[in-house]
């Protein structure tokens, strides 16, 4: 059994959020959120989600920057760590003036999520091992390291107390695609994007701003390597036909590939991580040009889009 005790009667952070690489089927989630529990009892363990890929870390933080918004204030634990047990830094981030510390490996898990909501004010290696479970074991650090660490945050140890203060600018940063876009022959516009995720429902969520195809009309092709489809701009799913194609700002704000109670994936045969290029159709289904600007470049820290 875990032992802490609150340094005050009250807690300083409610609610430890969780995402992981480490599914449902085995004792690992449990695991974590009964240390949590023990050593801060009155604290809530919210389950964003453990089917992450394996290993996928920019998966994983592609999941944790599209919900943080949405995420109660407390402590955020992320835990998706292809190096587990090597000198990857265990590591804290602060943010929103302390409504909530982000931590997990410094592999750029994090960097994305913490871009979102303005960027770490203050950052720490959690190299102090008073905070750790004593063990030897060295490849469970959510077991060991940072579900202890998310217990003495919210029972109320300082930010600091937990290991050496670091500049968060020093720590990895997360990778994240941008579109690049070219003209072929004819003046017509090829927006080169990627797929980002691909949902329960097999929409297909792309790295493409809905500015960056404004103007461009009501149907689009849409090229897989050898196989183009026409795809219709949409607000709503039911408004796609049998069998069609749509093309609509997802609940993210970002450009999605979708059909009506059907797999767009499995229609287009595509899957996280694939090229994708989309091309504007005229009226008469036509490639047609357009002189409405493109974003290709990094966006300005006033958007928190595309963090670094």
């Amino acid at each position: 059994m875990t032992e802490s005790s609150p340094s005050s009667g009250q807690l300083r952070y409610d609610t430890v959020t969780l995402l992981s690489d480490m599914g449902t089927v085995d004792g690992f989630v449990g695991v974590v959120h009964s240390v949590i529990r023990q050593m801060a009892p009155g604290v809530g363990v919210v389950d964003l989600s453990h089917g992450v890929a394996p290993f996928d870390v920019r998966g994983g933080s592609l999941t944790l920057a599209r919900s943080v918004q949405y995420l109660c204030p407390g402590v955020i634990v992320g835990l998706v760590d292809p190096g587990a047990g090597g000198p990857q830094r265990p590591i804290a981030l602060e943010v929103a003036g302390g409504a909530a510390v982000l931590i997990g490996p410094d592999n750029g898990l994090l960097a994305p999520a913490v871009g979102m909501i303005g960027g770490a004010e203050r950052a720490v290696v959690l190299d102090d091992p008073t905070y750790h479970l004593p063990t030897s074991a060295t490849t469970f650090a959510g077991r060991d390291v940072f579900a202890p660490v998310a217990a003495h945050l919210c029972n109320g140890i300082a930010l600091t107390d937990l290991g050496t203060e670091v500049d968060p600018a020093t720590l990895m940063p997360g990778l994240v695609p941008l579109t690049s876009v070219e003209h072929d022959g004819d003046g017509v516009p090829v927006l080169s994007a990627e797929v980002l995720w691909v949902d329960h429902f097999g929409n297909a969520q792309l790295n493409v701003d809905p500015d960056e195809i404004d103007g461009w009309g009501d149907r689009l092709h849409v090229r897989v390597g050898s196989t183009v489809r026409t795809a219709a701009r949409v607000r709503a799913f039911a408004e796609l036909g049998t069998g069609e194609i749509g093309v609509l700002v997802d609940a993210d704000g970002l450009v999605a590939l979708v059909a009506d109670r059907h797999a767009a994936a499995d229609e287009l045969g595509i899957t996280t991580g694939d090229a994708v290029t989309l091309t504007p159709l005229g009226d008469e289904g036509t490639p047609v040009g357009t002189r409405t600007a493109v974003t290709i470049g990094r966006r300005s820290d006033d958007d928190k889009e595309s963090p670094t």
